[in-house]
C-alpha cells in the first residue's frame, strides 16, 4: 500500500469536498480516501500495483480542481497561493493603470478605456461574488457579500454613466477588491497546516520492522508490509510498528505519545502495545493486531484530519458587523429609490441614485479594518515568542470562554521524581533509596530511572548483585552479593512475599489519593520503606490557570493519567472540571462536549494533536511536539512562563483595535451618504456626488492605519 498526502486548489465547500471523497474511493485499488474542504489536504492510501497517480490525478482533475503539491516531500511542498499572487498581481497593475487614466481623461482618454482598465479587476474578485452570494443564500451575509455588493453596483453604475463620464466610483471599487486579495493573500501561509501534521505524524512508525518466521528465524521487511498475526520482535530502545499483543518477554514502553502518560508501561505477555510507542530496556515479542490506518496511531490520524474537517468557522467580527451594515444600506437605497419615484423621477434615475447609494457605503477601509490590526499585533507577539499562524486564530482566542489544559508535559514537568521516600524501623531515607537503587540497577521496571536518578543525585552507590529476578505486574527480587534479599514492588507482591507492610497502610493511602505511584522496600521479609513518585507541577502552572480564571475563563483539565493522579493535580491547581483516563480520541471528545462554548486548547504532546485541531484555538506550548504545533493554531516559542497568558492579551488587544476600525469605518461610510444625500439634495441633485464618499473613505483609512499600527504595549 502506498499513502500519499495532496494539496488541491478549487475544493470550495463540504459538497465538493464529498463529491470528491466518494469518486477517489470508487477508483479500483483504493483503499482510503479523506478530503478537507478547509485547508484543500486530500489523503489516499492505494496499492500502487492496481492504481496509479496518474489515474487519481486525472480523477481529481476531472471535477475542475488542480493539485498544487504532495506534502509527502519536502522538496516538493505545496504552492497553494499561486492562484492568489496572479490574482493579486493582475489586480495591482490595472488598479495603478486605472489611476493614470482618471489624469489622461482630461486629455481627451475615451471613458470607455477606463471602463475597459477595471474589467481585469473585476473579474480577479469572482471568487468574493460566489461566496457572498453562497453566504446570502444561507442567510448568513459577511465581508464578502458588502464588497460584493459595492462592486458589481460600481461597475453597473459605471456602465450607465459612462457617457457622462461619471465613472469615479471605479476607483473605490478597484481599490476594495486589491484589499481583499491582500487579505486572503496574507491567510495562505496558514493552509496546510493539517496536511504538515498528517505528514508528520505518520513518519512517527519506523519504515522497518524484525519479523519472526515460522522456522524461528527474524527477517528485516518494511513495516507497512506487517499484517494481522504476525509475530513481531521489539529490541531495546525501538519504536513499535504496530498495534498488538505481547506473546513473550517483558519490558516498558514510553507510551506518552499516544496516552500523555508521564510513567512508561510495563509489559507482559498479554499486554497491548501500539504503533508509534518507544520500548525500553527490555527484548519481547508481539502479535500484530493493528497496521497502518487501523492502528492506533492511524486513528489519531484520522481525528486530526476529522477535527479540522469538522471545526465550525467561526464568523470575524468584520463579517458580522458586514452583515448589519450591508441591511442598513440596502434599507437606505430603497428607501432613495422608492423617494425619487415617488416625487416622479424616472426608474433609470432612481435606480442610479440607489446604486450610488450602495456604491459609495462600502468603506475602503473595511478590508483593512480587521487586516491591519491583526497584522501588528501578530508582529509584537511574535517577538515576545508566540507565534500565531492565522489571523482567525489570532482573532478568535480572545472571544473564548474556556480554557482546556492538559495535565502531562503542560501543566507538569512531564516527568517522574520520587516525591516522598517515608523510612520504617529506624531506617534512614538514604537506606531505603539505596535499596531500592539495589534492587532496581538491572530492572527494566518503569520506575527504575527515576528512582536512580535521585540516588545519584545524592551520591548513592548500590551494592552488587548476584542474582535478580523480575515478576511482571509485581516486582522485583533481587539478592545482593552479602546475602541480603531486597524486594521492591506492589502491596500485592509484599503480602504474597510475607513482609508485615500494616504499619505503611496510613501512608499508604495518603500518598496514592495525592495521586502518586506509590511501592514498597522491603529487605529480609522486613519492611524498610515507601517510596513515592509523581509528575509534579510546573512552578507558573497555578498562576497561569489563576490568571484565565481572573479574566472570567472557565479553567478545564483532561488527562491521559488516571483518576486520582488527575484529580490531585486539578485540586492543587484550583481546576473543577477534570476529565481523566482519557485517550487522544476521548480528548477530541471533550473537546466537541464542551461546546457551544468557545474553546482554546493548551497542550504539547502528540497524544493532544487531535484535541488542538478541534478546538476553536489550540495552543501549542514551548517544548510541544513538532505535530502538536503544526495541529495548533498557535504556538508558544517562548521560555517566558506566563506567556499563554500573553497570547490571550494580545488577542484581546487585537479585538478591541478591529472593533474600533469597524466602528469608524461604518460611521464614516453612514456619515457620508447622509452628507452626500443631504448636499446633493440642496444643489438640485439626484445622483450622490463622489467627492463625500471619497473623503470620507480617506479619513477612514487613515484613522485604521493609525489605530492597527500604534505600538503594543505589553
Amino acid at each position: 500500500m502506498r499513502s500519499l498526502y495532496l494539496s488541491v486548489e478549487g475544493i470550495k465547500d463540504e459538497r465538493a469536498a464529498l463529491s470528491l471523497k466518494k469518486k477517489l474511493e470508487m477508483l479500483p485499488g483504493m483503499s482510503y480516501a479523506a478530503v478537507d474542504s478547509k485547508t484543500g489536504a486530500v489523503i489516499v492510501e492505494y496499492d500502487s500495483h492496481t492504481l496509479t497517480f496518474l489515474q487519481i490525478r486525472l480523477a481529481i482533475e476531472r471535477d475542475g480542481l488542480s493539485i498544487s503539491g504532495n506534502i509527502t516531500s519536502s522538496d516538493n511542498m505545496p504552492h497553494t497561493g499561486r492562484a492568489s499572487t496572479l490574482r493579486l498581481a493582475t489586480a495591482l497593475l490595472f488598479t495603478l493603470l486605472l489611476a493614470l487614466s482618471r489624469a489622461l481623461s482630461d486629455a481627451g482618454l475615451p471613458q470607455w478605456t477606463r471602463l475597459a482598465l477595471f474589467i481585469p479587476i473585476f473579474l480577479t474578485g469572482l471568487p468574493y461574488y460566489t461566496n457572498g452570494l453562497k453566504s446570502l443564500l444561507r442567510l448568513s451575509p459577511g465581508l464578502e457579500t458588502l464588497a460584493g455588493f459595492q462592486i458589481l453596483f460600481s461597475f453597473a453604475l459605471g456602465i450607465a454613466n459612462i457617457q457622462d463620464g461619471k465613472t469615479d466610483c471605479l476607483e473605490l471599487s478597484a481599490l476594495l477588491i486589491t484589499a481583499l486579495i491582500l487579505g486572503e493573500k496574507a491567510e495562505v501561509s496558514s493552509r496546510g497546516k493539517a496536511g504538515t501534521a498528517i505528514k508528520q505524524l505518520t513518519e512517527l512508525s519506523p519504515d522497518y520492522a524484525h519479523l519472526l518466521r515460522e522456522d524461528g528465524s527474524i527477517a528485516e521487511v518494511k513495516a507497512s508490509a506487517l499484517r494481522k498475526g504476525d509475530i513481531a520482535v521489539i529490541r531495546p530502545g525501538e519504536t513499535i510498528p504496530a498495534d498488538g499483543e505481547v506473546t513473550d518477554g517483558h519490558s516498558s514502553v514510553d507510551e506518552r505519545s499516544l496516552t500523555g502518560e508521564s510513567l512508561p508501561a510495563e509489559k507482559i505477555p498479554g499486554s497491548k502495545v501500539y504503533a508509534a510507542t518507544v520500548n525500553g530496556s527490555g527484548t519481547f515479542t508481539f502479535r500484530v493486531t493493528a497496521a497502518g490506518r487501523r492502528s492506533a496511531l492511524g486513528n489519531v490520524i484520522r481525528m486530526v484530519q476529522e477535527a479540522q474537517a469538522d471545526k465550525t468557522i467561526k464568523k470575524s467580527a468584520a463579517d458580522k458587523a458586514s452583515a448589519v451594515f450591508l441591511l442598513v444600506i440596502l434599507c437606505v437605497s430603497v428607501i432613495v429609490f422608492s423617494a425619487l419615484l415617488v416625487i416622479g423621477e424616472d426608474a433609470g434615475t432612481a435606480f442610479k441614485a440607489a446604486a450610488a447609494v450602495i456604491s459609495a457605503a462600502c468603506p475602503c477601509a473595511l478590508p483593512l479594518a480587521s487586516t491591519l490590526p491583526l497584522m501588528t499585533v501578530s508582529g509584537h507577539a511574535r517577538k515576545r515568542g508566540i507565534i500565531f499562524k492565522s489571523s482567525s486564530a489570532l482573532e478568535l482566542l480572545g472571544r473564548t470562554d474556556t480554557v482546556i489544559f492538559d495535565k502531562t508535559g503542560t501543566l507538569t514537568e512531564g516527568r517522574p521524581v520520587p516525591t516522598d521516600i517515608l523510612p520504617y524501623s529506624g531506617h534512614t531515607p538514604e537506606e531505603v533509596l539505596k535499596a531500592a537503587l539495589a534492587g532496581l540497577q538491572l530492572s527494566v521496571h518503569p520506575l527504575a530511572d527515576a528512582v536512580a536518578g535521585r540516588a545519584v543525585a545524592l551520591g548513592l552507590t548500590p551494592d552488587p548483585i548476584s542474582d535478580y529476578k523480575a515478576i511482571p505486574g509485581r516486582g522485583i527480587i533481587a539478592v545482593a552479593s552479602g546475602g541480603e534479599v531486597y524486594r521492591l514492588g506492589n502491596k500485592a507482591f509484599m503480602v504474597e512475599s510475607m513482609v508485615d507492610i500494616g504499619m505503611a497502610d496510613l501512608d499508604f493511602l495518603k500518598l496514592s489519593s495525592g495521586g502518586k505511584t506509590v511501592f514498597y522496600i522491603a529487605c529480609n521479609a522486613s519492611l524498610l520503606g515507601l517510596i513515592g513518585v509523581r509528575d509534579n507541577l510546573k512552578p507558573c502552572s497555578k498562576e497561569i490557570v489563576s490568571g484565565f480564571r481572573q479574566r472570567g475563563l472557565k479553567a478545564v483539565m483532561i488527562s491521559g493519567d488516571g483518576k486520582l493522579a488527575a484529580e490531585a493535580a486539578a485540586k492543587e491547581l484550583g481546576i473543577n472540571s477534570v476529565f481523566s483516563d482519557l485517550l487522544p480520541a476521548h480528548k477530541a471528545d471533550a473537546v466537541t462536549a464542551l461546546r457551544p462554548a468557545g474553546l482554546a486548547m493548551v497542550g504539547d504532546g502528540i497524544n493532544d494533536a487531535p484535541a488542538l485541531a478541534a478546538a476553536d484555538v489550540g495552543i501549542a506550548v514551548e517544548g510541544s511536539s513538532q505535530i502538536a504545533i503544526e495541529s495548533a493554531g498557535a504556538a508558544i516559542s517562548s521560555k517566558e512562563p506566563l506567556a499563554v497568558l500573553s497570547a490571550y492579551d494580545f488577542s484581546v488587544e487585537a479585538g478591541r483595535r478591529i472593533r474600533a476600525n469597524l466602528a469608524a469605518a461604518f460611521i464614516a461610510g453612514l456619515a457620508s451618504i447622509a452628507a452626500g444625500i443631504w448636499l446633493s439634495a440642496a444643489a438640485g441633485a439626484v445622483l450622490l456626488t463622489a467627492a463625500i464618499p471619497a473623503a470620507a473613505a480617506a479619513l477612514s483609512v487613515l484613522f485604521t492605519a493609525f489605530n492597527s499600527l500604534r505600538p503594543v504595549r505589553r
